[in-house]
């Protein structure tokens, strides 16, 4: 063989043996290694300590609603669809609507009325005792 071939083969054996040195040193220095060499085989490293817990936290009720409680303060704006609604439900319905469902929502083109299972766009849409029962309820929350 040629000498060249031997000298370059040496080279690159004791480069690569230079450089696993150097990675090993590297592990050792952080710990890594250290901790691997001094726990004998099949035994596992110690574990960290363990962390404080914390007691638990303590129960907090849910924050109760300030208008309802009659207390001073902002309460949350309500739209004039929902104090209908609200009226609606509050208020005593004739017999022909004792069972029938009868609300408003809002929507991005207007108040969209349900009465039952059918949706109306307009006031002048829906049934003639729905239409009267909604303007009483209108009327209520205006005062007049």
């Amino acid at each position: 063989m040629d000498i060249r071939l031997i000298i370059i083969a040496i080279l690159c054996l004791g480069i690569g043996f230079v450089i696993g040195l150097l990675t090993q040193a590297g592990r050792a220095d952080r710990g890594e290694e250290a901790a691997a060499l001094t726990t004998p085989p099949g035994i596992l490293p110690a574990a960290p300590p363990p962390v404080p817990s914390l007691p638990p936290a303590p129960a907090v009720a849910a924050p109760a609603d300030i208008s309802k409680q009659g207390k001073s303060g902002p309460a949350a704006p309500v739209s004039l669809v929902e104090q209908v609604n609200d009226i609606l439900k509050e208020t005593s319905r004739p017999a022909e609507l004792a069972n029938v469902y009868i609300k408003l929502e809002e929507t991005a083109e207007g108040v969209r009325f349900w009465v039952g299972n059918t949706p109306y766009s307009g006031l002048e849409q829906v049934p003639a005792a729905a239409r009267e029962f909604i303007r009483t309820a209108v009327r209520a929350w205006g005062g007049n």
